[in-house]
């Protein structure tokens, strides 16, 4: 199988920083910090074609809430005028809200775990630790516009980590990293097909061959959300878990929808 036959399927997300907004595809940064507010909007302007909108207070938050439904939420959990927490509290229940199931993303300077389970609790899909970077940006912000309902919340695993893949690579380069990023998509629709095909003749040893041979290629990869799929796959057949396994083999197809997607994203927005 060739990277033009598994790619042809897929959607190509051309974004340019030239092109129109469409004031119906549009992010909400919500952040009371001049310069960060300042620094936030750059990286979401550089990797996204939708409009930004912004808002300092939480009283500023609401009536933009209240009057456009929004793609995407990023928001400072601490602000001038309260909390981010009040936000989404409102966002989700107020009868004039548009927004009740927009996806959140909470931005916080504060690194302890009972902070972050708070906002998880409140219902923001992920925690981001400042400084907010284009990597996060990529892989755990923008991801949630094309998947409202992936609630990844292990900053450690994004699909795609570039960073990781030139480390891999003894210090590659990044075009290096992508090339080996699109070998390892293409080998990985062979194996995904061959498991399946495995998994419908019930043969659990070509299946744990097959897994085995995943995880070897993904080494010298930067797909760590994959990584940790077969893995959990992995620990499944030793367990023997019959439902975890139909279940985590269902989960590397949404895996590797996902990862097709961010490599599209990779080649296509302005920053690569």
């Amino acid at each position: 199988m060739t990277a033009d036959s598994i790619f042809e399927s897929a959607p190509r997300t051309v974004l340019s920083a030239k092109k129109e907004h469409d004031s119906s595809q549009a992010i909400l940064l919500i952040e009371d910090d001049t310069v960060c507010l300042f620094v936030e909007k750059e990286i979401l302007a550089r990797l996204t074609d939708r409009k930004i909108d912004t808002a300092k207070t939480v009283f500023e938050a609401n009536e933009k809430l209240n009057q456009q439904a929004y793609n995407l939420v990023v928001a400072d959990l601490c602000l001038s005028d309260g909390s981010a927490l009040d936000i989404i509290a409102a966002a989700r229940t107020q009868a004039e809200s548009k927004n009740k199931k927009t996806p959140f993303v909470a931005l916080t300077a504060y690194r302890e775990q009972n902070k972050h389970q708070e906002a998880l609790q409140a219902g923001f899909t992920t925690v981001v630790v400042k400084p907010l970077t284009e990597e996060e940006t990529r892989n755990f912000i923008l991801h949630q516009v094309k998947h409202p309902s992936y609630e990844h919340t292990d900053l450690s695993r994004p699909v795609i980590d570039l960073k990781l893949g030139m480390d891999r690579l003894c210090e590659g380069t990044k075009e290096k990293a992508i090339q080996a990023l699109e070998l390892l998509i293409v080998s990985l629709a062979d194996d995904l097909e061959a498991l399946k095909s495995a998994q419908s003749e019930q043969d659990h040893s070509s299946m744990n061959d097959i897994l085995h041979k995943i995880r070897g290629a993904l080494q010298y990869s930067a797909t760590p959300a994959f990584e940790k799929a077969v893995q959990d796959l992995q620990i499944a057949f030793r367990e023997k878990q019959v439902e975890v396994i139909s279940r985590g083999i269902q989960d590397l197809d949404e895996q590797m929808k996902w990862l097709k997607e961010a490599y599209y994203d990779l080649l296509n927005y302005e920053w690569y």
